[in-house]
Formats: structure tokens, C-alpha cells, sequence
């Protein structure tokens, strides 16, 4: 990748991205994006992506659920 400066905007900062960046992205200016830390990485998705990887999470979330006492037989080991 590449190292860009921020830039003063106000009372607030501004990063710049190129045309090549937002391309890869698939964003486009005017896009709205969701923008999360993880640690101190700072994550930028489109709110087409952020809202397919929050319906990942609650499947996941209810098949483990639903399959618990089958993982936790299995976690145990044969009797």
C-alpha cells in the first residue's frame, strides 16, 4: 500500500483516497461506509459489506446455538 498524510478538516481529519484505492474498494464518492477499529487498525467497508458480514455473524451465531449440545458431546470425547 501506500503512506497518505491526514489532513485538517475543521475541528475534524480527512483522509484522501485515490481513484486506484476507491476503485479496489469498489466505492465511489458520495458512497457511504462503515468504519470500525479493530486494536488500532482502523477498518473501512461498504455498508453493502458490513451489513453482509453482521448476517454472517448472527448465522453463525445461530447454528452454534441450535448445535450446542452436539459440539459439546464432541468437545468430550467418546465415554
Amino acid at each position: 500500500m501506500s503512506r497518505e498524510r491526514l489532513t485538517a478538516v475543521g475541528e475534524s481529519a480527512a483522509l484522501l483516497l485515490s481513484k486506484d484505492v476507491l476503485d479496489k474498494l469498489g466505492l465511489a464518492i458520495g458512497d457511504e461506509v462503515e468504519v470500525s477499529l479493530l486494536d488500532r487498525t482502523l477498518l473501512l467497508q461498504s455498508l453493502d459489506e458490513a451489513a453482509r458480514a453482521q448476517q454472517l455473524v448472527t448465522l453463525t451465531k445461530s447454528v452454534f446455538a441450535r448445535r450446542q449440545s452436539a459440539y459439546i458431546r464432541l468437545a468430550q470425547g467418546p465415554q
